[in-house]
């Protein structure tokens, strides 16, 4: 008879899906909304940052123009993480039912299924992808309010 995996931790709610055991890390996601990216508030709060202390800006037209652009993909981009998002938390909800039992890495199709989807919502913020774009950006502009007065940001 299979041993069952003992689970440290199997969360899953609205907003994250935090599945462990004692030596494995299973999955450990989170959802994004619109209001993780509140890419023109960042964009301002770093012009009135920059305008106090006296701080160079480059690129700022391009910028704009990024944040605008980025504005109207973005939510079709988050909407497919969550569509991603719901399918592995009802995907896990349904293997923690039935169980994780030793061997469940290359005998387990319900596992390995897990793991593609996973692949699938992970790849959503990478490379040149909407999110990715718009992590990076959102980086970018959180890094600038660290720049010392009297020195120069480029965008």
């Amino acid at each position: 008879m299979a041993t069952r995996v003992p689970l440290t931790h199997d969360t899953i709610n609205d907003t994250c899906i935090y599945i462990s055991s004692e030596h494995t890390l299973l999955c450990h996601v989170y959802a994004f909304s619109m209001s993780n990216f509140k890419l023109m508030e960042a964009f301002d709060e770093l012009k009135a940052y920059a305008r106090a202390n006296k701080i160079q800006m480059s690129g700022i037209v391009r910028t704009k123009a990024e944040i605008e652009a980025l504005q109207l993909t973005l939510p079709q981009a988050i909407a497919e993480r969550q569509a991603l998002f719901n399918e592995l938390a009802v995907g896990w909800k349904n293997k923690l039912a039935t169980g994780l039992y030793y061997g469940f890495v290359v005998n387990d199709d319900e596992y390995i299924a897990l793991k593609e989807t996973l692949h699938r919502f992970s790849k959503t913020t990478q490379g040149n992808t909407v999110l990715g774009q718009a992590i990076e950006l959102m980086s970018k502009l959180s890094d600038g309010l660290n720049v010392k007065p009297g020195s120069r940001i480029i965008l």
